[in-house]
């Protein structure tokens, strides 16, 4: 008999190292759910994001299997000793930060999107090419929203890695291989 695993968020509270305590909160065991950790937030002490995506549609394209995923991040909040789980808003991408400016809450996400490009006459390959998002939090009442603000795509790069330190964003990244070979690299 097959047995699923179940994801959860464990919370270890060492505030009394003499009596620490564990709080369990279960997460779902659909197969079709990808969590990404945690994400600080800065704006609210008591609170963080659970980004994480979620499987939407497979599809064929050429005879190449694609999927297509939305990407969300779940606002916890702690209150009266316990965590709980807010609304889930919907965003363009994997949730790096957030941070507030001028009494808005703003989020930084990344994605990738892809182009059909051919190595040779007879074989296709699809090129990643990753894109950052600005976003501004609307409607933060009930159902949270998130307004696109501004992207950036690197087209020709791969993304190797980023780092955030205060205000700055270091970004490390490679031109690709089809820009290597377009340009005799």
């Amino acid at each position: 008999r097959l047995r699923k695993s179940q994801r959860k968020l464990v919370f270890l509270n060492l505030s009394d190292l003499s009596v620490p305590t564990v709080k369990e909160y279960p997460l779902t065991i659909a197969d079709s759910w990808v969590f990404y950790g945690l994400v600080a937030n800065p704006t609210d002490n008591s609170s963080f994001y659970l980004p994480y995506r979620q499987l939407t549609l497979q599809s064929k394209i050429d005879n190449v299997d694609f999927n297509q995923y939305k990407y969300f991040a779940q606002k916890w909040n702690f209150s009266n000793g316990n965590w709980k789980a807010g609304a889930a808003i919907n965003l363009p991408g994997r949730l790096v930060r957030t941070w507030k400016q001028d009494g808005t809450e703003l989020f930084l996400t990344n994605d990738f999107t892809y182009k059909k490009v051919m190595l040779n006459e007879k074989y296709p390959s699809w090129q990643s090419t990753f894109r950052l998002n600005l976003l501004r939090l609307i409607n933060p009442g009930v159902q949270p929203l998130a307004e696109l603000l501004d992207n950036y795509n690197f087209s020709s790069y791969s993304l190797r890695d980023m780092v955030l330190e205060g205000n700055k964003l270091f970004i490390n990244a490679r031109r690709d291989y089809y820009y290597q070979r377009d340009n005799d690299l």
